[in-house]
Parts: structure tokens; sequence; C-alpha cells
């Protein structure tokens, strides 16, 4: 694929509807882009991305059993070291009576490329597993509730029209809310799949054809990487901006 094309990562597609222009920049490889410290995001990343490699050695080990007696890697925080074990034991107990055989892809970062041959999505698959009847499992950690329906998630239909190309004949979606021990599932058909990936294409070339995509501000603009080039957030007040990079714009 030619590497001048785009790659889109599925957390952009929400962004192109808050904000075409921050869509462009990120995809257009950021100019002005300024990330901001996130110290706390940082570590809580850090100890999801612990829990999710012990699960996966664990699946690979050919049990789940081991996690009980799993230990906090060192150099974690009290309340962290907490959060590692709290997630494994939640693990244990929402999937371990759960049927299917873990897969070992052979990317765990494919690229997708769009018909168009515009863009590609670059994707970061989460844990899979066969389960009968030719489908799989994609299976979702995550520390809290999800910010959407588990079956409306774009960085869930990004992966499922990805494992649909690889031959799934539907997938099923279960989110697992590792911090509260709550399971949320929801099953995607190969039609609710091809739906999906029309309307990511679809979602994507609009933006990209915009001859001049406009910033939107909101409450997402604190998160957002190109704020202090922002051509409307600059010309507001300075309080509105310590507002928008706080969050508290409503």
């Amino acid at each position: 694929m030619d590497s001048e094309r785009p790659r889109v990562r599925p957390s952009l597609l929400a962004v192109a509807a808050q904000c075409r222009l921050r869509f462009v920049r990120e995809v257009g490889g950021g100019v002005g882009m300024v990330r901001f410290s996130r110290a706390n995001a940082d570590r809580a990343f850090l100890v999801g991305n612990l829990v999710e490699q012990a699960i996966e050695q664990a699946h690979l080990g050919g049990g789940l059993d081991g996690l009980l007696h799993t230990e906090p890697p060192e150099g974690l925080l009290a309340e962290e070291r907490w959060l590692f074990r709290r997630g494994l034991d939640h693990y244990v107990e929402l999937a371990g009576e759960r049927p299917g055989v873990p897969r070992t892809p052979d990317e765990r970062f494919p690229l997708i490329e769009h018909s168009s041959g515009r863009f590609a999505l670059s994707l970061r698959l989460d844990l899979t597993f066969d389960i009968e009847d030719g489908g799989v499992e994609l299976r979702r950690l995550g520390f809290g509730a999800p910010r959407t329906d588990v079956g409306e998630d774009p960085r869930v239909h990004a992966q499922a029209v990805h494992l649909a190309r690889d031959g799934a004949a539907f997938v099923q979606v279960a989110h697992l809310d590792l911090l509260h021990g709550v399971l949320r599932e929801a099953l995607l058909d190969r039609d609710r799949i091809r739906r999906a990936a029309h309307d990511i294409g679809e979602r994507v070339l609009d933006v990209l054809d915009d001859p001049a995509p406009q910033a939107s501000p909101g409450w997402w603009c604190h998160q957002c990487p190109v704020l202090r080039s922002c051509p409307v957030v600059s010309q507001q007040p300075p309080a509105e901006l310590i507002l928008m990079a706080t969050g508290e714009v409503g």
C-alpha cells in the first residue's frame, strides 16, 4: 500500500463527527500537534496493558488458574497493585467459563485498506477466540463502563471488518469491565459488519473530501493535541481557553 495514503486509527472515527479540523490534522501527520501531559491516564494505561498481557499469557499457557496467584509486577504503586489484582480476579470470574479457543493472530496491528484505495484503518486487535459455528469472540477489556454501546463502538466495528475478511461468520463482542465485574455483549452478523464497513468508509471520505474542514469547539477540546494551534480556540478569551483545556466546557 502506498505509504502516502493516510492511516486512520478507529478511535479517530468519533473525532470526525466532533471536529473535522482535528481529524484531518491528526490523520495528516499532526501539524501543530502538542501532546498534553496526562500522567495519571498514562499510569492507568500501563496497568491495563499489564493486566491484558497477564491474561493473554495465561490463555496461551493453557488455562486461567494461574491468574489467581499472579503477583503484580514490581514498580507499581499500592493502588495500582490493587487494581491489577482486581482486574485479574474479575476476569477469571467473568470469563473463566466462556467457551472459545484463543487465537494467535499473525499481526496484532493489521492495516485494512479501504476499497477506494484512499486510506487504511490502522488497528490494534483485542483478544480473540474461535467459537462455534465459525464465529469469533472479540473480548475487550476495560476498567469501567464503555462510553457507548458495545455493538456501536467504531473500534469494535473496525476490528469486526478485519475478522470478517479473515473468515469469521459473525463476531460476538464481549466487553469485560474489570473494575466493577460487569459483562456486556453484542452480536455482529455479516450484514451488520458490511453496514459498518460502508459507514466507516463514508465517514472518512466525507471528511477527507472537505476542502475546508472546520474546527468545532466542545468538551473534547481538552484532549485535542492541536488545541494550541486551533484557529477557533485561539480566538477565545483566556478564561474560556482554560475551561476547554480542562474539559469543563459543556
